[in-house]
């Protein structure tokens, strides 16, 4: 009777899973409206435009992903995708972008772009940036502030 219980429990674990990607209960960027959208993913920092660029680069190779594009002039910086490792019993990949913009003389506003792919072999499916969270701008936020403190 123990194992039945536990064959029920793990089924009824993945059903709930399914369920709640399929209703939208664990919903992410993509459902997010464009005013919810501007307000997570865009920071303003009162620190100088050059403070605010290094600390995004830094952040970025800080966290593993590899640069493929600086442009200081115009306030970019892309990154390649580097893997996120198992996700939701498959495997995934992510890259971030940042538009950086002097508003004032020490006011530098932060626009965070992050992307993932990745395929669920358990669910057969595509995953898309859907997965991506607030909690993900914020703590890439918060770790571009630690960086300028340092």
């Amino acid at each position: 009777m123990k194992t039945i219980g536990h064959k029920l429990i793990a089924t009824g674990a993945i059903i709930a899973s399914l369920a709640m990607i399929g209703s939208g209960c664990a919903t992410g960027q993509v459902t997010w409206g464009p005013e919810e959208r501007a307000m997570i993913t865009n920071r303003a920092f009162p620190f100088a435009y050059e403070m605010v660029f290094d600390a995004v680069l830094r952040t970025f190779e800080d966290n593993g992903y590899p640069i493929i594009n600086i442009d200081k002039k115009n306030g970019l910086v892309n990154t390649d995708y580097k893997s996120a490792g198992a996700v939701l019993f498959g495997t995934g990949k992510v890259k971030m972008s940042a538009r950086i913009i002097k508003e004032e003389d020490n006011i530098t506003r932060v626009n965070l772009n992050i992307h993932f792919e990745g395929y669920s072999d358990t669910f057969g499916v595509a995953m898309t940036d859907d997965l991506i969270k607030k909690k993900d701008y914020e703590k890439t936020f918060n770790a571009i502030l630690k960086r300028i403190k340092q």
